[in-house]
C-alpha cells in the first residue's frame, strides 16, 4: 500500500472511530429519554449532528472505495 493510501485509510478509520463514539453517546441519550429534558431546539441540534455524521460516513466510505482495486 502506498503511503498516501495508508494515510487516507488511517484518516478514514479515525473519523469512523470518532463517529462510533458519538453514536454510542447519542444512543445512551435516547435510551434514557425519561431522564432527559431536551428542548425542541436541542433535539433539532441532535438531528443536525446525525445528518453530519451520516455525511462523514458517506465520504469516508467513498474514499475507502476508491482504494479498492477494480474488479476483473
Amino acid at each position: 500500500m502506498t503511503p498516501e493510501k495508508q494515510k487516507l485509510l488511517d484518516r478514514c478509520q479515525d473519523q469512523l472511530l470518532e463517529l462510533q463514539i458519538e453514536l454510542i453517546g447519542m444512543s445512551a441519550l435516547f435510551k434514557n429519554m425519561a431522564d432527559c429534558e431536551l428542548t425542541s431546539d436541542e433535539l433539532h441540534g441532535v438531528g443536525i449532528s446525525l445528518e453530519k455524521m451520516a455525511k462523514t460516513i458517506s465520504r469516508s466510505l467513498g474514499r475507502l472505495s476508491l482504494m479498492m482495486p477494480p474488479e476483473r
